[in-house]
């Protein structure tokens, strides 16, 4: 279950060692805010979750490597589609956007490489299949807020299959 959650304070007496700070002030080992800092008074909403053990958890720290990967479509019905560029439609970070494609339903998926994007933020591609699917990717670490998908920019009709 995923929910916005208020951060719980914390006393000296609290912060016993056994856990990820050290309440040895000699020591100061763990701590590296003050003991007067505001972030010990806890209240601050969070983005959170229970995991499976029932624990609550707190989405905190650098993003990991973040995946979208599109619904399979036949964007020219009943025939093949050639996709020149497709961009991510996100607010942020660096990208990369992966081509998947096969011509007919019972034909294995194939999976091209990774394209970078150009400085218009376009991946500039030259794929010609009846069924796409594309796959953005960030760099783990960045920062961004909203990510909605991938934009198909520059795609005609092609052959009929």
């Amino acid at each position: 279950m995923i929910i916005q959650a208020a951060t719980q304070g914390f006393t000296l007496d609290g912060l016993d060692g056994s856990g990820q700070y050290n309440s040895d002030i000699d020591a100061g080992i763990g701590l590296t805010v003050s003991f007067d800092d505001d972030r010990w008074k806890g209240g601050d909403l969070r983005f959170a979750a229970f995991n499976t053990d029932n624990k609550l958890a707190y989405f905190t720290g650098s993003s990991l490597k973040p995946e979208i990967d599109t619904k399979e479509v036949e964007l020219t019905p009943g025939r093949r589609t050639r996709t020149r560029a497709a961009r991510p439609k996100v607010d942020g970070g660096t990208w990369t956007i992966t081509p998947i494609h096969r011509n007919n339903l019972t034909s294995a998926v194939t999976t091209d490489s990774a394209i970078i994007l150009n400085a218009h933020d376009e991946a500039r591609m030259n794929l010609n299949a009846r069924y796409q699917r594309f796959r953005a990717t960030g760099t783990a670490g960045d920062t961004w807020t909203h990510a909605q998908g991938v934009e198909v920019i520059d795609a005609s009709p092609g052959s009929v299959w």
